[in-house]
């Protein structure tokens, strides 16, 4: 009974908290104080988080352990995950504004090992290269030996000499498309990823405790932060893996410090030069369709300013969020697994809160390991302000598709959700029952509505 009422008075904790109202700029340190302090009493956050407005540092708070023993602090570097695309696309576009490639350039062009002629840099950005991913190759990824950037090459010409399907026509998330990259911009700069990409550009916009891990957990540079199951004392590890050789697509470590001087670099016009930034930032395309996300790996609104991106691998979870009209960002890096359903709310809260306005009360959480019924919820839903959303089995999973566009893969994260790469949506359901036809709840950071089944 004592911890039933002890979960419940947190859980009323993290309500007050998250409704507290922002009546002015200056409540931001005290509302994010109590909302991440009963997030983390809650066993669901630990990790460090900053809030910037005009300029300057609004909010900086760390909360729970980077290990065993060590606090997590503004200056634990964790496993940034894919927010590492962002940097790899970011330095592609620094090489087209000085000439040095073109979108439209063949891969092969600068990889000749690379396996598939047709496959164009446009196409390795926008996630529409229809090349194999990891899922491919896990046998040898998971039997212990460090696989390169330069052997995943090889792999795609043995396993899979053509591409899956037409280059440029269908999306599927892709990681081994920005570890391509990241051994393309080593052809074309003559320099590693990890000096040209992460020490010389990165450091330069003041992300300098930013590094490229080490294959081998033996060579780590500091003490490592390991990924954990949740923030409770004694959690499980849910760590990331040794001899990982890969990046572009990963791998890169950030502090809290590091992710917050990435999105000041771009509110400030400082990531890229001026004169590619718009095209840069525009959404890129999937056969006649515009996709959601751009050609730097940012989802962003429609007049592209403000956009976030978030990372995730086994216990971390990372989010950068960048407003250039209101100048404001929020960064944070997590070391353990948030679940599903609070994932979308977390970050739509603490936006809410830089921009002074009140969080919305956290959601509840069912079961982890309740998925949806693919059978009973595919079908039909006009979402307000998203359109008409249509769920649907395909021969690889469940898929989604919005207004007859492009569809996007749906992965199973438990907590009745489905998450799709590519759209970063959030789809919880609610089950039919007498008289209710069920509903769908969908979430991005821009974006929380609801729907019945039409």
């Amino acid at each position: 009974m004592k911890s039933a009422l002890q979960s419940l008075a947190v859980t009323l904790a993290l309500v007050a908290a998250a409704c507290a109202p922002a009546e002015n700029r200056d409540s931001l340190p005290r509302d994010a104080d109590a909302l991440l302090e009963a997030l983390h009493a809650s066993g669901n956050f630990s990790g460090a988080v900053i809030i910037g407005r005009d300029g300057a540092v609004a909010y900086k708070g760390a909360f729970g352990r980077a290990d065993r023993t060590r606090p997590f602090t503004l200056d634990t570097a964790a496993d940034g995950a894919s927010l590492a695309k962002t940097v790899t696309a970011a330095v592609i576009w620094r090489l087209v504004a000085d000439g040095a490639v073109t979108l439209d350039d063949p891969v092969q062009k600068y990889v000749a090992e690379f396996p598939y002629p047709a496959v164009t840099i446009r196409h390795l950005l926008s996630h529409t290269a229809a090349v194999p991913d990891y899922d491919a190759f896990m046998p040898v990824l998971e039997s212990g030996q460090a696989v390169s950037n330069l052997g995943l090459q090889a792999l795609m010409r043995r396993s899979s000499p053509v591409p899956l399907r037409e280059p440029g026509a269908t999306y599927r998330y892709c990681n081994i498309c920005y570890d391509t990259l990241a051994l393309l911009v080593e052809r074309v700069t003559g320099e590693s990823y990890a000096k040209h990409a992460v020490q010389d550009y990165l450091g330069a916009l003041g992300a300098r405790r930013a590094f490229l891990r080490p294959t081998r957990f033996a060579d780590w540079p500091e003490p490592r932060t390991i990924g954990f199951r949740s923030a409770v004392d004694g959690a499980d590890i849910y760590d990331v893996f040794d001899n990982e050789a890969l990046y572009g697509g990963s791998n890169i470590y950030f502090t809290a410090r590091d992710l917050h001087a990435w999105a000041r670099a771009w509110i400030e016009g400082r990531a890229l030069p001026p004169a590619v930034v718009d095209e840069a930032l525009a959404p890129a395309r999937i056969g006649n369709h515009s996709s959601a996300i751009s050609l730097t790996s940012w989802y962003c609104a429609p007049a592209r300013d403000r956009c976030y991106y978030t990372g995730h691998h086994q216990g971390f979870f990372n989010f950068v969020y960048w407003d250039r009209t209101r100048d404001l960002s929020v960064a944070f890096v997590s070391n353990n697994t948030l679940p599903g359903p609070l994932q979308p709310w977390l970050m739509r809260a603490l936006v809410a809160l830089a921009q002074g306005e009140k969080a919305a009360p956290p959601p509840s959480l069912p079961p982890k390991t309740l998925n949806a019924d693919i059978a009973a919820t595919a079908g039909r839903y006009v979402v307000p302000g998203i359109g008409a959303v249509e769920i649907f089995a395909a021969a690889d999973g469940a898929r989604v598709r919005i207004d007859g566009g492009p569809d996007y893969q749906l992965y199973q994260i438990g907590y009745v959700v489905l998450y799709a790469p590519g759209l970063d949506a959030y789809l919880s359901f609610t089950p039919p029952s007498e008289g209710n036809a069920g509903r769908m709840k969908f979430e991005s950071v821009f974006t929380s509505a609801q729907a019945a089944k039409s």
